[in-house]
Formats: structure tokens, C-alpha cells, sequence
């Protein structure tokens, strides 16, 4: 397969996850960065749509959480300025968290911190998060090692970003 082919074939794939599981009508425009190893199972791809936003799109065979996405885009150098929640569900994060505390915590009443918390233990299969800006070299996961490591210079990624 052509990397063309490759690419038209990965633009239509997160169009269509975007679609389906978000509920958001994405035009990529352009892939920065496809199949970053971001874990021992998840690849990321870095993207930008019509709009000149900057999004990335993380999935994996196994179990992924609104915390390990957030901490895994801080480790690639990139800054988020949102996490989409599945289906438009803005309060799909809060309802997750109340799920998990209520679990532990059977008719205890949940504080805001506790919220801020347990939020981060949502269930986030694939992850789809705006981000703000990119903060230096781009990095990726390293399985054997399992350390992070630059995979992509920051002057590449702007200047393939600004394409």
C-alpha cells in the first residue's frame, strides 16, 4: 500500500470515529504525525482539520482512562484545550466519575474534588482531544525501554502543521 493510499485510508478512519463515536463532523485536513506509540497498546494520531485545529486521536485494544490520555498527551509535549467526551455527552465525565465514587462509596455524597478525581477514571476508548499547542519535540513511548523519547523534531512538527 502507497503511504497516499495510507493516508486517504486514515483520514476516512477518523472522520468516520469522529462521526460515530463522538458525534462530531471532522474534515481532516492534514495528518501530522499517524500511529505514535503513546502506550504498550495505543497509537495516536496527530491531526488537523479545516479549521486549522490541532487534534489527536488515541486508541488502543486495551482499557484506556480520561487519566491516561491526560497523562499521556503531557508526555508527547503537547498541551490539550479539551477533552471530547463520547457522543456529546458533556456530562458524560461527571456521570462517570459519580459512578466510580458511588462504587466505593455507597450513599456517601460526592465533594467537587472528589468529582475532579474520580472523573479521571472514565472509561476514554478512543480518545479524541483538542489540543493548544505543541510544546517542543513530539515524543512517543518507548515499549521496551518504557520511557518516553523524542520521536519527531518541533521545527518538522510546525512545519508540517503549518502545511
Amino acid at each position: 500500500m502507497t503511504d497516499v493510499n495510507y493516508e486517504v485510508q486514515k483520514i476516512h478512519a477518523i472522520e468516520n470515529v469522529s462521526k460515530k463515536h463522538f458525534g462530531i463532523d471532522l474534515r481532516v485536513k492534514k495528518i501530522i504525525a499517524s500511529d505514535i506509540t503513546t502506550g504498550s497498546d495505543v497509537f495516536t494520531t496527530l491531526f488537523k482539520d479545516d479549521t486549522g485545529t490541532i487534534y489527536t486521536l488515541s486508541e488502543s485494544d486495551t482499557d484506556m482512562t480520561l487519566s491516561d490520555v491526560m497523562t499521556m498527551v503531557k508526555a508527547m509535549n503537547l498541551e490539550a484545550t479539551g477533552y471530547l467526551a463520547p457522543h456529546r455527552d458533556s456530562n458524560y465525565f461527571t456521570k462517570r466519575g459519580r459512578e466510580a465514587y458511588s462504587a466505593v462509596f455507597p450513599g456517601r455524597d460526592i465533594s467537587q474534588a472528589d468529582i475532579t478525581y474520580y472523573q479521571t477514571l472514565s472509561s476514554y476508548n478512543p480518545a479524541l482531544v483538542k489540543i493548544a499547542r505543541i510544546n517542543g519535540d513530539l515524543r512517543s513511548y518507548n515499549t521496551v525501554s518504557s520511557q518516553w523519547r523524542k520521536e519527531y523534531e518541533e521545527s518538522y512538527i510546525k512545519e508540517v502543521s503549518n502545511e
